[in-house]
């Protein structure tokens, strides 16, 4: 509040009628005053608590003095008003400050009951007109006018150069402050780096990890946050910190991919948590060692600049809005921007060797699928159809074919959803594992089997992991079921515990538990960054012949179906049902999973890696009769050059045959070298690759070749 001043009663106080309508003085004139006035409001101070509406009334000469000017009252309230006479107003215009004047404005200041004032102007000492108003002395006259009159006029304008200059030159110099460490931003972009390693999400946790090594005793967080504008801990900065992370792995990546003779690109469609469109490419390279390389690229959003072409031409009206395309994922967009990415990557496309994509029509389709699209610049180009990605479809398509195993798929999926959606029902479940699990034999309880898992088609290893737990929860989960039942009265639980306490149900869960860790181990293998295709035959016959004997024996856990059957319900025998179980249910599952098998991963069905694969065999050369080992081969060498001649990869047929012919007697010599040892040797041994120059080219081709479309983390963004 502003200091009121005593009056003198022997003196009257300015402002009295016969003051007030004095003659004009020559500050009313705007000449310089030759001293400020005593009682000038500054801004901060208050001179009332409402906001008063200041500005000429009716009883106001034209002459009066204003607030601050000499002669006048220090406050608007103060001056004396003419009783009974109506205040009138210019037309609609209202006498006061409207808070919406200050937009885009930060100078103007406004005091309750005083007036307006001009930050820059009182900061750099102009005066607009050579008068105090807007500096010293308030701007009385509320309207928007005399705050764009003042915005434009000369003095105001150098006060605010003065005042962008000066902000720029301090925002240098806060931004160059050799107090920034230069060890301690490698420290915060290392901890950046750390978290998005390992998938931790780095907006809510930077700080907190930075505040970590602050307790520790590593002052990261005081060393880069060091001024108002050099904060390097705010979501801005961390992103771009992010962005430049991500730019510098590329960038060493790219220049490992192009120094490399072949490589090979994998990629895949999915939707993030916002249902855009996006594809995660990565890229498989050997290094300057020979050493195989799998490494991330990039995320291309798909269809975005489709969307914005569309939307440019609607704006410019090159095209009706009504009348546009519709905007699909198809295989002319997805080649688009693949070849843009290649294209600005520097990638020299002809050295694509291979392209995994997860077998969708739209990626291999023979007409125009984008591997077709691809084989067309390059006619090398191998398309593979990721081997983990094919597994899951035979396992899956071999279940719907057996009657008794896709409904004990279709009970496993309810038994996960009647607890999966009750807490309760959850916790008692829970409780009966802890109440029956049986104690060690030095004490203490083994390890509760848990709550079951969600069985999906769609999710590798899913369905064998659901039933493994069920068949460790088995005599919990139906005492759990029966106490549901018969306590609460759920009809629901009675059904399902009529449905798992049956012979079928219980043998062909036993029967899953058998064959699935077959099928998963096998998934493992392919889904490895450094599995090749010496290794995917062998494996997937080998799994073959493992299914092929438990079809006439049982396995480990179908020979204890008679103890399952007692804790399913005590009694429980079923001849005919067992009988029907080993004659259709099981042998009819094991013959549809091994045909299904074998249609998927015939080698003949991708042209060039079946030439490729021949010509490694070294266990078929090894067993050849010397007589034979002449005329071996030759027909697939001829065939193998007239698929990779068109890129100039290979060197004459002549030469390609002199070498083979030397490389089969060098074969022979080492019996004990497997396929992928030979590949190995002729990638990374620089003698051999000066003896076998041609057949070096086509193993490094053979071990770029990809099985999988990589992480498939990266895929799963929903």
């Amino acid at each position: 509040m502003s200091k009121r001043r005593k009056l003198d009663p022997a003196k009257p106080p300015v402002g009295t009628l016969d003051k007030f309508f004095r003659k004009p003085t020559s500050s009313d004139r705007g000449e310089q005053p030759t001293a400020e006035p005593a009682n000038v409001p500054q801004p901060g101070s208050s001179a009332g608590d409402d906001d008063t509406h200041i500005g000429d009334d009716a009883h106001h000469q034209r002459d009066a003095p204003r607030v601050g000017e000499p002669g006048a009252y220090p406050h608007a309230l103060s001056a004396p008003s003419t009783s009974g006479q109506k205040k009138k107003t210019k037309g609609k215009q209202t006498n006061y400050f409207h808070p919406e004047w200050r937009k885009n404005r930060p100078w103007l200041h406004h005091e309750s009951g005083v007036g307006m004032f001009c930050l820059l102007c009182q900061k750099y000492k102009k005066m607009p007109f050579g008068r105090p108003k807007w500096n010293t002395a308030p701007c009385v006259r509320m309207r928007e006018g005399s705050v764009k009159e003042h915005e434009e006029c000369e003095s105001h304008k150098d006060a605010a150069q003065r005042d962008k200059e000066t902000t720029l030159m301090q925002d240098i110099r806060e931004a160059s402050n050799p107090a920034v460490s230069l060890s301690a931003m490698e420290k915060a972009f290392a901890s950046l780096y750390f978290l998005v390693q390992r998938r931790i999400a780095h907006t809510t946790n930077f700080e907190p990890l930075l505040d970590l090594l602050s307790f520790l005793g590593l002052k990261v967080k005081e060393q880069i946050r060091v001024a108002k504008n050099a904060i390097y801990t705010s979501d801005k900065t961390v992103q771009e910190m992010l962005y430049v992370i991500s730019e510098v792995l590329e960038n060493e990546t790219l220049t490992e991919l192009t120094t490399s003779d072949h490589f090979a690109l994998m990629f895949d469609e999915s939707s993030d948590c916002t249902n855009v469109e996006q594809m995660a490419i990565h890229a498989r390279y050997l290094s300057s060692d020979g050493d195989l390389q799998v490494k991330f690229l990039k995320i291309v959003d798909v269809l975005q600049p489709e969307i914005n072409a569309i939307a440019g031409a609607a704006r410019s009206g090159d095209v009706d809005p009504n009348e546009a395309g519709i905007i699909s994922l198809n295989a002319e967009v997805i080649t688009k921007r693949v070849k843009e990415y290649i294209e600005k990557a520097g990638i020299d496309m002809q050295r694509m060797r291979g392209v995994g994509t997860d077998g969708a029509y739209v990626m291999t389709g023979r007409r125009s699928g984008v591997v077709k699209r691809l084989k067309d610049d390059v006619p090398c180009l191998i398309g593979i159809h990721c081997t983990a990605h094919r597994l899951n479809l035979a396992t899956s398509q071999a279940a719907k074919c057996v009657k008794d195993v896709d409904q004990f798929q279709n009970i496993l999926r309810q038994l996960y959803d009647f607890f999966d959606n009750s807490n309760v029902r959850t916790a008692g479940f829970l409780a009966v594992q802890n109440i029956l699990l049986p104690e060690k034999e030095g004490g203490g309880k083994f390890d509760t089997p848990g709550k079951l898992l969600e069985p999906s088609t769609t999710r590798w290893l899913s369905i064998g992991n659901s039933v493994e737990r069920v068949k460790k929860a088995f005599r919990d989960l139906i005492k759990t079921l029966h106490r549901e039942g018969t306590e609460r009265a759920d009809a629901r639980a009675l059904g399902l515990n009529r449905l798992v306490t049956t012979y079928k149900f219980t043998a062909t869960m036993l029967l899953l538990c058998d064959v699935l860790p077959h099928i998963n181990a096998l998934s493992k293998a392919f889904q490895k960054q450094d599995s090749d295709y010496t290794v995917v035959h062998d494996l997937v016959t080998s799994t073959i012949t493992t299914l092929k004997s438990l079809k006439e024996t049982d396995g480990v856990n179908l020979a204890r179906l008679p103890e399952f059957l007692e804790i399913a319900k005590p009694g429980l025998q079923n001849p005919s049902g067992e009988t029907h179980f080993r004659n259709n249910t099981r042998g009819k599952y094991i013959d549809a999973l091994t045909e299904n098998l074998q249609d998927r991963f015939h080698s003949e069905d991708v042209q060039g890696m079946s030439l490729l694969l021949s010509l490694f065999k070294s266990s078929d050369i090894q067993s050849l009769p010397a007589g034979e080992l002449p005329d071996y081969g030759k027909e697939t060498v001829t065939a193998a050059h007239g698929f990779f001649e068109a890129n100039a990869v290979l060197g004459t047929l002549d030469e390609l045959q002199q070498e083979w012919l030397s490389l089969k007697n060098y074969i022979k010599k080492v019996p004990e070298m497997s396929d992928t040892e030979l590949i190995q040797r002729l990638c990374t041994r620089q003698a051999l690759q000066a003896v076998y120059p041609n057949f070096s080219q086509l193993a490094k081709i053979l071990r770029v070749i990809p099985t999988n479309t990589a992480d498939q983390r990266d895929y799963s963004l929903k």
